[in-house]
């Protein structure tokens, strides 16, 4: 299920080509990494508040079983599960499969 974005995200930037995705449609590509999770969390953060850039959407694949496949972003996924949000911004890759 992708939802269409009405409001900007306070860490992602919108593009022409990204969707809404709740985070449970999601699947990692691999177990994240503790200190690359850290880092994506504070750079959210700092997005939020505005002392830094927003990050570019969470490229994913749709997969056989309608999920959505982590290409690029996985440390980014679990920085929003750990901050309870339920969505995330992302580009599907309608190039590749799972």
């Amino acid at each position: 299920m992708t939802i269409d974005i009405s409001a900007d995200s306070p860490y992602f930037v919108n593009t022409p080509d990204s969707v809404e995705v709740p985070l449970a449609d999601i699947v990692a590509r691999e177990t994240p990494d503790p200190e690359r999770v850290k880092r994506a969390h504070q750079l959210m953060l700092d997005a939020k508040a505005g002392k830094g850039e927003k990050r570019k959407p969470i490229e994913v694949m749709k997969m056989e079983n309608g999920r959505y496949g982590v290409i690029d972003g996985n440390s980014t996924l679990q920085a929003l599960k750990e901050l309870n949000e339920t969505t995330a911004v992302v580009k599907i890759n309608n190039r590749l499969t799972f």
